[in-house]
């Protein structure tokens, strides 16, 4: 009889029953009907046009600032990193995505391509954003 009562004490209380399934019988009763709606499609004709994609070496020839990556500390290795970059009509990067080398100089190269200046690339007589690939040999 002990043995029950310290089973019965010593054993975890069971878990909470699921919650019942949805009524079905609402979306088959006859009479009952389904309603479904669609939002229109909204015109984005006025939305900036994407940007184009550049060779590297297309692009690098309209570099006009370049400013290589500071690294302290320590003399490391060389390094490359990779980078895919939008270029704003203005000439400058406003995005940057490594898309390979060492995760841990990542930010010293994001801190210099953030001061790089292109000429502005013009299509049909607008500068237009530009994608393109960056590479980057970082040394100290």
């Amino acid at each position: 009889m002990l043995t029950q009562w310290a089973e019965a004490i010593l054993k975890p209380p069971r878990p909470p029953l699921p919650p019942p399934p949805p009524d079905r019988r609402l979306a088959s009763a006859p009479g009952t009907q389904a309603v479904i709606t669609f939002n229109p499609v909204q015109d984005n004709s006025e939305e900036k046009p994407r940007p184009i994609r550049v060779r590297p070496e297309e692009q690098a020839c309209k570099l006009v600032r370049r400013v290589e990556p500071v690294i302290p500390g320590d003399p490391i290795s060389e390094s490359r990193l990779r980078f895919v970059v939008v270029i704003g009509p203005d000439g400058l990067i406003s995005h940057d995505v490594m898309i390979s080398g060492n995760c841990w100089l990542e930010p010293f190269g994001h801190h210099a391509l953030q001061q790089w200046l292109y000429e502005p690339t013009v299509l049909d007589g607008n500068a237009v954003e530009v994608v393109t690939e960056v590479r980057l040999n970082v040394r100290n």
